[in-house]
């Protein structure tokens, strides 16, 4: 966990540096989720599909990615960066957020 934690953070620090040198202010948001087991496979398959037609089709999204801790695959951390609050706003009405 600390491995994945470290690559996080290394990566937030070069969106917000790249994002300050082009005067852009970006909205970030980290998610800790506790899933029942009996529904992971299935949250976890909504997850995906919702994270992959983020990046493809909503041009707000700039990072979005999920990590399980290893010793307990039911919490989740998903790490969140977008273009604006607005570009957040869009996002959470879509039908693929609506259904994780």
């Amino acid at each position: 966990m600390k491995v994945t934690f470290m690559v996080c953070a290394i990566t937030w620090c070069l969106v917000l540096s790249t994002n300050a040198l082009h005067g852009q202010n970006t909205y970030m948001r980290m998610a800790k989720i506790s899933v029942d087991s009996t529904g992971l496979p299935a949250f976890n398959s909504a997850l995906k599909e919702g994270i992959e037609s983020a990046l493809k089709s909503e041009p707000g999204v700039l990072t979005l990615f999920a990590v399980a801790d290893k010793k307990r695959p039911t919490r989740i951390t998903v790490f969140e960066v977008y273009a604006s609050e607005a570009a957040y706003q869009q996002h959470i009405q879509t039908p693929l957020f609506q259904k994780v």
